[in-house]
């Protein structure tokens, strides 16, 4: 009897974990209507309109960006801090970031974020 009550609040608990009231954020990633070929994108909540969530990190690759599925964003309010590089140049380094040179100063941009999985291109001009 113990063990099947163990049993069925280990399901259930697994079950639940699954919904840790983080979401995916994915999205296009422009600038001056072309792809960012690689880049970054720091969400950090923004603590000024309430939001007490956990910082994130994307990287930009190829004009698309996406949140991990176990360190996603909770929704509220983010500053989303957004640095893009052109193509690497010949890096040797397989460990080396695959970066080449700045295409613009990083932005700043601030967004309400809705609490589900959620695609929001970034478009810097």
């Amino acid at each position: 009897m113990i063990r099947s009550v163990l049993a069925m609040f280990a399901l259930t608990m697994l079950l639940g974990c699954s919904d840790d009231g983080r979401y995916l954020l994915s999205g296009n990633a422009t600038f001056q209507g072309e792809p960012i070929p690689s880049g970054e994108v720091r969400l950090t909540p923004d603590a000024d309109k309430g939001n007490r969530g956990p910082a994130v990190l994307a990287k930009i690759k190829d004009g698309r960006y996406q949140t991990s599925e176990d360190k996603g964003v909770v929704g509220g309010a983010y500053v989303l801090r957004v640095t893009g590089y052109g193509q690497a140049v010949n890096s040797k380094d397989p460990t080396a970031p695959d970066f080449g040179r700045r295409l613009f100063p990083a932005q700043r941009l601030y967004v309400d974020l809705p609490e589900e999985d959620h695609e929001y291109d970034i478009v810097i001009e």
